[in-house]
């Protein structure tokens, strides 16, 4: 890797705030599921940064990735991408809970 790198941070922000929501309507299994399929979309980030863009992860956990890439890779298509993978994750689970309030 590069000596001149980028750290890269990405935070699902309010994804506690909709497993809250979950938890106070009493939808314990949908928490739960949904903090699986965050959990999923992250690791799912995660092997792709590792696969596409060569990244070296510094760390992974709940909502949020950290990880550093060469700042010659061409970057910004990449983050949009992921975050667009994310975002699918979450809209689709906020959708789910507005159906049923």
């Amino acid at each position: 890797m590069s000596n001149n790198l980028l750290v890269c941070i990405g935070d699902g922000d309010n994804i506690g705030d909709t497993i809250e929501l979950y938890l106070l309507s009493g939808n314990l299994e949908e928490a739960s599921q949904f903090s699986d399929q965050v959990k999923t979309a992250i690791t799912d980030i995660a092997k792709l940064v590792q696969d596409e863009i060569e990244a070296y992860l510094i760390d992974v956990a709940g909502d949020d990735i950290c990880f550093l890439v060469s700042a010659e890779t061409n970057i910004t298509d990449y983050l949009i991408t992921y975050s667009d993978l994310f975002l699918k994750v979450y809209f689709r689970f906020i959708q789910n809970l507005k159906s049923k309030i």
